[in-house]
């Protein structure tokens, strides 16, 4: 490898420990995590990538594991996102979990500007990143914010390093599949993808109305006047929204649909 690179995996190893701590701070959220790392993405091209594994930093630099990655592009019409999947022998199994089940990962793509991204990704050798995940969303945001302002100096570190990923990768730039979805069909999609709803469920129209109303601070009575409907009607629709994200309150509504 070059000096370029020996100099990187010596960052791995500099700071593993801190990693490995901050698996175990994650595993009442996330379950058994064994592995973190942190993608910082620039439209540059200009990328670092932090790992509490030195073996993950060895594929990454060495085996271009990174050009595989489809999580590790920058998005050109991005937008903030939760991704979980699992790995059987290779074998890709998002959102499911079956016998012979071995590994599982979660990782969840902030949007900080217009020219930069950043991924945090955790692996569990548990299913149980799944439920955990969902029942924990809220705060597993507020870890993940808190994770990062607590390790500012070492991500300091990396981007005084970083390497130019899109020159070693040809799926760096990257155009989301969906750019003509709305808002509410990219929240379906992603509540369906973390496993909040159902395959073959949707918030409606009339429904996203209505959260976008509750977000506003709306009664359902003010929703009802300003969409025509009764507040009774704008009930049954928060009623529905409910029972399909599986929450009790309008304030669970919010906590998973911000």
């Amino acid at each position: 490898m070059s000096n370029f690179e020996d100099d990187l995996m010596h960052g791995y190893t500099k700071h593993t420990k801190i990693f490995d701590d901050w698996c175990e701070k994650a595993k009442p959220l996330l379950g058994e995590v064994r592995q973190c790392a942190m993608i910082e993405l620039s439209r540059d091209g200009s990328s670092f990538i932090a790992a509490n594994a030195p073996d993950i930093g060895e594929q990454n630099l060495t085996k271009k594991w990174y050009d595989c990655q489809k999580e590790w592009s920058f998005y050109k019409n991005p937008r903030n996102e939760i991704t979980t999947g699992s790995s059987h022998f290779g074998y890709e199994n998002s959102k499911t979990y079956t016998e012979g089940f071995r590994i599982s990962w979660f990782s969840y793509r902030e949007i900080i500007d217009n020219d930069t991204q950043f991924i945090y990704s955790f692996v569990s050798d548990s299913p149980n990143i799944y439920e955990k995940l969902i029942q924990n969303l809220p705060t597993v945001k507020k870890f993940l914010k808190f994770f990062k302002s607590e390790n500012e100096a070492i991500f300091d570190y990396y981007r005084e390093r970083k390497f130019n990923l899109a020159e070693r990768s040809t799926n760096y730039f990257k155009i989301n599949n969906d750019t003509d979805l709305t808002e509410r069909e990219n929240l379906n999609m992603l509540l369906q993808q973390i496993g909040i709803l159902k395959a073959n469920v949707n918030i409606s129209r009339r429904e996203w109305q209505c959260i976008k109303m509750l977000e506003h601070g709306k009664t359902a009575k003010e929703t009802g006047e300003i969409l025509g409907l009764s507040r009774r009607t704008i009930e049954s629709f928060f009623s529905n929204i409910k029972n399909k994200l599986r929450v009790n309150t309008k304030s669970q509504i919010l906590e998973i649909t911000n």
